[in-house]
């Protein structure tokens, strides 16, 4: 191993000497002869020391290198070596020639301390241009820097403002890409902190362009979206305003469809809410284009109609102004008939009042019938994919589980002209499944 020693003339001619000062042993050197000792080298303690070849400037700044008295050899460590840092020293060494001073650089330009770079006013730098310190990059204000051009301390990467940086041009901290004003960004040009993502002014954001926290898709203002352009919270969907929304363009929430204005649709374009349809201003349809509510046909105004076109409520048919009606075109209610104007009619085109109709295939009159208390399950919803019997049978069979069953029974015997059969033939519950709960013989 070659390294360079310097050492200070003697009176003998040839005869060159180091040591003598601060506790050192006096010792002299003549150029071409090996010297050893018995010892172990201890550095700064025991042995002969120098400097290696690439940090001979740290042996200038110790010396004066236009000191007359002074001479720098290079030297062979032909024994055991023990380093650190900067100085070396073994217990065997051969002094090999003088090297000319006009061959040494005079430190590089460096107004700072142990520095192997050159133009350093900073100490202990590899690099070159360096105010800082223990800079291995070059034109560094900081410290610790393998980078350039670094205001900050301890980056990797080049123009760093901030800290830790493996990154570029990043004015926070810990960022591994580039251009972030914000910290521990693997994204680039993020004024926010811990983005995977770019361009984003919030947190935590894997998507790109968001101003908002926690997103993984692009260009939201809101927080927690997986779609993108979303002003709104936790959408799966695209241009969102309202929250929790699968499908797009939706200002309400909770919809897994598009293009709506209420909340909880599965269908499109609705104002209202919870409609399985599209287009619906009203509440929970499941047809399309109705205002009012509860409707499975469609261009309803009124509730909870089967058909369509409907202005009443409750029409299974359609086109009709009145209410309850399982024909079409009708002004009036109640009618199994078309284009009736009164109500209770099975026939067509009828204006006057009818005062009975047919109850479990038997004359009633009308009012009696309007004054007679009905059981609830006879009242119930068509579901799709679902016979009107099966229907029925599913409403008789949750109203067994209630305790009031004993009154439902009691309301549907006490319905005028009521009839076993017909009640079967309609509905398929018979008198044996009425009765199974146990108490006939009370109700009889």
């Amino acid at each position: 191993m070659k390294g360079i020693k310097a050492l200070k003339k003697t009176y003998k001619e040839g005869v060159y000497c180091s040591g003598g000062m601060g506790g050192s042993k006096y010792t002299e050197f003549e150029v071409g002869k090996v010297y050893k000792m018995l010892t172990k080298p201890v550095l700064c303690k025991n042995g002969y020391h120098f400097f290696k070849y690439e940090n001979y400037c740290f042996a200038l700044d110790y010396y004066e290198v236009g000191d007359d008295e002074t001479v720098y050899v290079e030297v062979k460590a032909c024994g055991e070596v023990v380093s650190d840092t900067y100085k070396c020293v073994t217990d065997e060494i051969e002094i090999v020639r003088i090297i000319e001073k006009s061959k040494l650089t005079v430190n590089n330009n460096n107004s700072g301390k142990n520095n192997s770079g050159g133009n350093n006013a900073g100490n202990n730098n590899s690099g070159y241009y360096n105010a800082g310190h223990n800079n291995a990059g070059n034109r560094n204000a900081g410290n610790y820097n393998a980078g350039d051009d670094n205001i900050g301390n301890r980056n990797a990467g080049f123009l760093n403002a901030g800290h830790n940086n493996a990154g570029n041009r990043n004015a926070g901290n810990d960022n591994a890409g580039n251009d972030n004003a914000g910290n521990y960004n693997a994204g680039n040009d993020n004024a926010g902190n811990d983005n995977a993502g770019s361009h984003n002014a919030g947190n935590e954001n894997a998507g790109d362009d968001n101003t908002g926290y926690r997103n993984a898709g692009d260009n939201n203002a809101g927080n927690n979206n997986s779609g993108d352009n979303n002003s709104g919270d936790e959408n799966a969907g695209d241009n969102n305003s309202g929250n929790n929304n699968a499908g797009c363009d939706n200002i309400g929430s909770h919809n897994a469809g598009s293009h709506n204005a209420g909340n909880e649709n599965a269908g499109n374009r609705n104002a209202g809410n919870e409609n399985a349809g599209s287009d619906n201003a009203g509440d929970r349809n499941a047809g399309c284009d109705n205002i009012g509510s509860n409707n499975s046909g469609d261009n309803n105004a009124g509730y909870r109609n089967a058909g369509s076109d409907n202005v009443g409520d409750r029409n299974a048919g359609d086109n009709n102004t009145g209410y309850r009606n399982a024909g079409d075109n009708n002004i009036g209610d109640y009618n199994a008939g078309d284009y009736n104007l009164s109500n209770y009619n099975a026939g067509f085109f009828n204006t006057e009042k009818n005062k009975y109709i047919k109850v479990f295939n038997k004359k009633c009159s009308v009012e009696e019938w309007n004054n007679t208390i009905k059981p609830n399950f006879i009242y119930f919803t068509l579901k799709e994919g679902r016979s009107y019997k099966k229907c029925f049978m599913d409403s008789f069979n949750e109203a067994k589980k209630c305790i009031n069953w004993n009154h439902e029974l009691k309301l549907l015997l006490n319905l005028p002209n009521f009839n076993y059969d017909v009640f079967e033939e309609i509905s398929g519950i018979s008198k044996e499944m009425l009765h199974s709960w146990g108490g006939y013989d009370e109700i009889k």
